[in-house]
């Protein structure tokens, strides 16, 4: 069984922080909530992020994530500029969040996603999948 409520806990903070800073949407492409802000933002948006996901890795580092973390890694198509987020890889529903600066060195976006499809049922993922919809309000 996984932990709703810590993971509730994790997206209502980052909504609850980051407000003012542009509004949640939904990536279909990704299935992430997603967040775009100016650049000269992406400090205080780090500083959010860093006490709520214990695990981060980039390019570099991935190879040395558990498969889980890796595995979100390939889907995403992580970058070298890029850092890829993670809660407790290990657990049976784990949130990332996938730091994507722009070419254009304005803007960074931030998709945070759930991953816990080899733990649950198809039930329990529909229910936590809309779960987490409703947290960031998307």
């Amino acid at each position: 069984m996984y932990d709703a409520a810590s993971l509730k806990v994790i997206c209502m903070t980052l909504t609850d922080k980051s407000a003012g800073v542009h509004p949640w949407q939904w990536d279909d492409r990704f299935d992430a909530a997603l967040v775009s802000f100016p650049a000269a933002q992406a400090s205080r948006v780090e500083t959010l992020l860093k006490p709520l996901f214990s695990n981060q890795w980039d390019v570099r580092t991935i190879r040395q994530a558990p498969e889980t973390a890796r595995r979100v890694a390939t889907d995403l198509g992580l970058r070298p500029e890029q850092r890829l987020y993670f809660t407790d890889p290990g657990q049976p529903a784990a949130l990332f969040g996938a730091w994507w600066p722009w070419g254009n060195g304005q803007t960074v976006s931030l998709r945070v996603g759930i991953t816990a499809a080899d733990h649950l049922n198809d039930g329990e993922l529909a229910a936590l999948a809309a779960d987490f919809k409703s947290w960031f309000g998307v």
